[in-house]
């Protein structure tokens, strides 16, 4: 039997696959050792899209060969579609001017007044940041 892939395994469970076998890219975790019950939908569909992406004229990574050599190889296998390495990008990295308006930054004069370590900033938008509850 030709041995399925980590994303096939969670596409279609355990009926392409033999569960003793060992996932390549994971070597040696067999596929029964995968909790995939904890896998979310959104994750499901996420990887189905990407198993389809054969007929995508090419596919853009936010990584690089030196990272992911070995995933990136087998993908471009599986897709026979070119495959660009274009990072990695960094959520957080200053791309220059993001915005026509100008900034206000008047906070900043109020912000310098401030004890250091007394102001809390909440991003609405979210963060690659996290803060305890005992740093809070």
């Amino acid at each position: 039997m030709k041995k399925q892939n980590y994303s096939q395994l969670l596409i279609y469970s355990c009926s392409r696959v033999r569960l003793q076998d060992s996932v390549p890219e994971l070597h040696p975790v067999r596929y029964q050792d995968i909790p995939i019950h904890s896998i979310s939908e959104e994750v499901r569909n996420f990887i189905l899209k990407a198993s389809k992406t054969r007929s995508s004229m090419t596919v853009i990574w936010n990584t690089m060969e030196d990272l992911e050599q070995t995933w990136l190889s087998r993908f471009q296998q599986h897709c026979k579609v070119p495959i660009f390495q274009i990072g990695p990008l960094h959520k957080i990295a200053s791309t220059g001017r993001t915005s026509l308006i100008d900034e206000d930054d008047s906070c900043l004069v109020w912000l310098d007044k401030e004890a250091p370590q007394s102001v809390l900033f909440v991003s609405a938008s979210g963060s690659l940041g996290a803060i305890s509850e005992r740093d809070f």
